[in-house]
């Protein structure tokens, strides 16, 4: 089974809207995401992250799971 790492500050884009967030809060399975602005703050299932965002990867990402943060299951 694959495993998605989630991390504050980890960035995804919205499928429905095409805006960035980043992960700025995670309780339990909830998380909280703020715009690239810091304007705008959604909050949201940790389930919701794999069906309404795809994740914006970069070379930090592809490192190994250093630094923190709670390991789902990926469906």
């Amino acid at each position: 089974m694959a495993v998605a790492f989630l991390r504050i500050g980890k960035k995804y884009r919205s499928i429905v809207t095409g805006k960035i967030y980043q992960i700025k809060m995670i309780k339990d399975q909830m998380v909280v995401l703020e715009s690239e602005n810091g304007l705008n703050q959604v909050l949201t299932n940790k389930e919701n992250l794999y069906l309404f965002y795809t994740v914006i990867s970069n070379e930090e990402d592809h490192q190994s799971n250093l630094g923190g943060g709670i390991l789902l299951p990926k469906k």
